[in-house]
């Protein structure tokens, strides 16, 4: 009798670590859009806009050589729509004129005064894209592109043309 209870046993032992084997094999797809599982050939066109841009721009910021103003840099860039270049400029005059010292004491464009070096999409809606720090994920950013004439170009970023309701709640 001990010797059937015993193989018993052990077969339940068997087919339970069998089991459990099996099933951590099997690939569980899952619901996240995070960048790093979207393929880049699944991001459209229209999404991709906004990391090229906001890759140049977080380029630039970090340029410690550059002598153009953001304002300047901003103006230049081709995939920026003008309804963009054109708020952007009214917040820095704004900032600058109600604070001469210090102007708007963070970057209008990425919402912060510190911000990561590499940006990936990270999930997108309608002509919305959120965009998270490659290597500081928690650090995300709503941007908006609109088409015009033909191409796909950024209209909002940060405080920029972005409805405060769609904006990222900072701490």
């Amino acid at each position: 009798m001990r010797k059937r209870c015993i193989k018993t046993k052990c077969y339940f032992v068997f087919v339970l670590l069998l089991t459990i084997g099996l099933s951590a094999c099997q690939s569980v797809p899952t619901e996240n859009n995070s960048s790093e599982e979207i393929e880049t050939s699944k991001i459209p066109v229209k999404h991709e806009v906004a990391g090229q841009f906001i890759n140049a721009y977080a380029d630039f910021c970090y340029d410690r050589t550059a002598e153009i103003g953001i304002l300047n840099w901003v103006k230049g860039q081709e995939n920026v729509s003008a309804d963009f270049k054109t708020e952007l400029e009214k917040i820095i005059v704004e900032a600058e004129t109600q604070n001469p010292d210090y102007g708007l004491e963070f970057d209008p464009i990425f919402e912060a005064q510190d911000f990561p070096d590499v940006f990936v999409i990270d999930s997108y809606d309608g002509n919305f894209v959120t965009l998270r720090g490659k290597k500081l994920p928690d650090f995300k950013l709503v941007m908006k592109v609109v088409e015009v004439n033909g191409s796909w170009l950024v209209d909002g970023s940060g405080v920029v043309n972005i409805p405060e309701e769609k904006r990222v709640k900072r701490f």
